[in-house]
């Protein structure tokens, strides 16, 4: 053969090895490809993430509420970053973690309300992937997007009162929203200890609970009750020697009591150590003291105000709920019975479910549809507590059950409370994030498989399940919507720029929504009347002032609400504010009367209130005279002078 001849054999052959003929697809390949490529659009990362940067953008520096809570949330990270200690120089009712977190994000990333909200949203996407993977492992993937789904869009970004205290981005108190999202990743950790049981990863779990105890008092006992209920659990029904099993519990009590001996010796440097017990564990002995729980606030939340019609709401929600599972699971089976439970069929029943379902959408009272919640975790929980006591040889469902059983008694702990007025409204964006998410669970995986056992086939099931949680996940997104976009007006600048309401909005009983203007007239009298060094004291909860003027309070005391003077002996707070008074003073309106004492210096605060008259004197006021009305209105007070006196 000629050399041209072997040249051009070689490199067909090469060729016809590498690129094949383009051939037809087969139709079996076009229904693969195409179920594929839907099933990617409509389940996992791509939904989730679409949903999170299109929430993300609407509420752009609109997340928190300007006079509601927040201003303490950048207060004490920022005094912290500065070189202050928590407790020693800035009291605190609360654990330090999610302070001296936020502290060293403005230590390396400098001072900025942006900087927190942005480190947040990465704490919340974080949390969102885990809940996937969580819900994908006992579940499947439409589960798991679907529940997803509903954290971001009914809890991450909620805006369903009149103001934005309550989210996961920039909420009234860091401590709940970072135990909840602390408590998602250990029960993740379990997960993962249950799939390979591994002596680092329970340090790893002992060590997570050590820093949930520097959070919130609920939520911490939530997750250990939860967790250290499923590691018994588990350890019971893998039969360890005892030996082992008091290895395994040492070590994971060993891990988290690190962290609190870790803490202690850290605040016992700047104060005695019975100071720094006290301080830390301040949350945990105070949680029970009836003083507090008898304050109207907590009987609201509760339930126990209003008992009786609260316990009827709860009936009637549970037993219509109880009803239309039922009756979903009866049409379910006729129509299986009948060979009719076809998609087609359930296409139909999808169809007419969102019809009535917009029918009812004025009736349905949509914020509340949780208050039936509890119930059916207690019987979901004391069902799957059943089967694990029924099962004698541990197995891949033992451990789905043991997570599940976790999770279930974590949100069922975390209702508690608010038992009988249990919401998605107020502090229900939080405690009632978990047992919605369980809920949810329940109905688009446990329901149909319950379906399948009773009638061989779920379509309709899955179907009329699906539309109705999707619904439900659209209905708060309207209101969330005009919410974000109504808040227009700026306050502050740069990174601590924040947009409140026009000052033109009014409430729903004609008052006119002034805070931002007012704040804004506040802060530029402020920035030209006060000099380098000068102290601001803000009454009775304001910090916010103190945080965007950069001026810090007189003394250790920050909070002057009806909740701290039951705490706080008045006349120990007045004496350190007159061995250490302030320049400048801010009466800023606020009403208590959830507290049981509406209004500071006539209903509390009253001696507090009387040095001020005595020694200070008003040279400006921005609305109306605050504590009088209630409409919103700021006071500044200066110090008197040798020639005022």
């Amino acid at each position: 053969m000629a050399p041209r001849h072997l040249l051009l054999t070689v490199l067909e052959f090469n060729f016809s090895n590498y690129v094949r003929k383009p051939t037809m697809p087969t139709q079996t390949d076009l229904k693969a490809w195409s179920s594929l490529i839907i099933r990617k659009l409509i389940t996992g990362p791509i939904p989730i993430a679409t949903v999170f940067v299109l929430l993300t953008l609407i509420s752009w520096q609109r997340w928190p509420d300007l006079m509601v809570d927040y201003g303490q949330q950048l207060y004490l990270p920022w005094v912290v970053s500065e070189g202050q200690v928590l407790y020693h120089d800035a009291q605190y009712f609360h654990g330090p973690l999610s302070t001296y977190v936020h502290a060293l994000i403005f230590s390396i990333f400098g001072v900025g309300i942006l900087q927190l909200a942005l480190f947040n949203l990465v704490l919340i996407a974080l949390v969102t992937f885990l809940i996937y993977r969580l819900c994908d492992y006992l579940g499947d993937a439409y589960t798991a997007t679907v529940v997803s789904l509903t954290f971001i869009s009914v809890f991450a970004f909620a805006y369903h009162m009149g103001f934005g205290s309550f989210n996961f981005v920039t909420p009234y108190l860091y401590d709940l929203t970072h135990g909840i999202l602390l408590s998602v990743l250990i029960l993740f950790l379990f997960y993962r200890y249950l799939k390979a049981p591994r002596l680092r990863t329970l340090c790893g779990l002992g060590f997570l609970l050590g820093l949930l105890f520097l959070t919130k008092v609920e939520v911490c006992l939530a997750t250990l009750l939860s967790m250290g209920g499923g590691l018994l659990i588990f350890w019971r029904r893998q039969r360890l020697p005892f030996k082992k099993l008091i290895l395994n519990a040492t070590v994971f009590a060993s891990c988290a009591g690190l962290v609190l001996l870790i803490t202690l010796l850290y605040f016992s440097l700047h104060m005695p150590v019975s100071e720094s017990i006290r301080y830390v564990f301040n949350q945990y002995l105070q949680a029970g003291d009836p003083a507090i729980r008898e304050l109207p606030y907590y009987q609201f939340t509760l339930g126990l105000m209003h008992f009786q019609d609260n316990l009827q709401r709860m009936g009637m929600h549970a037993a219509t709920f109880a009803g239309v599972v039922g009756l979903v699971l009866f049409l379910n089976h006729l129509l299986s019975r009948g060979g009719h439970n076809t998609r087609r069929v359930s296409f139909v029943a999808g169809a007419f479910t969102v019809i009535l379902l917009i029918l009812m959408f004025r009736t349905l009272p949509w914020l509340e549809l949780t208050r039936s919640f509890p119930l059916f975790l207690f019987l979901f929980g004391f069902y799957l507590a059943w089967q694990l006591q029924r099962e004698s040889i541990p197995s891949q469902t033992t451990k789905r059950r043991v997570i599940l059983w976790a999770l279930v008694v974590f949100a069922l702990t975390l209702t508690f409370k608010a038992f009988f007025n249990f919401r998605i409204t107020d502090l229900g964006f939080a405690l009632a994030m978990p047992a919605t998410l369980v809920m949810v669970f329940f109905l688009l995986h446990s329901l149909p498989r319950l379906a399948e056992r009773i009638s061989g086939k779920a379509v309709f099931v899955r179907t009329v399940t699906f539309v109705s949680v999707l619904f439900f996940l659209a209905v708060p997104l309207p209101n969330t919507y005009f919410a974000y976009q109504n808040k227009t007006y700026p306050i502050g600048t740069g990174t601590d720029r924040i947009y409140d309401f026009q000052p033109m909005v009014r409430y729903p009983d004609g008052r006119m929504f002034s805070r931002g203007l007012i704040a804004n007239q506040t802060l530029d009298f402020l920035k030209k009347d006060m000099m380098e060094g000068q102290t601001l004291l803000t009454l009775p909860d304001a910090m916010i002032f103190n945080y965007f003027l950069r001026k810090r309070f007189p003394t250790r005391n920050t909070l002057f609400s009806p909740f701290t003077m039951r705490i706080h002996a008045e006349s120990e707070i007045l004496s350190r504010l007159q061995s250490s008074p302030p320049s400048h003073i801010l009466l800023v309106h606020s009403d208590y009367s959830w507290f049981g004492q509406r209004y500071f210096g006539t209903d509390f605060a009253r001696e507090i209130y009387k040095w001020i008259l005595a020694d200070y004197k008003a040279v400006a006021q921005f609305g109306v005279e605050p504590f009088t009305s209630r409409q919103f209105g700021v006071q500044v007070w200066k110090r008197r002078t040798n020639r005022d006196k």
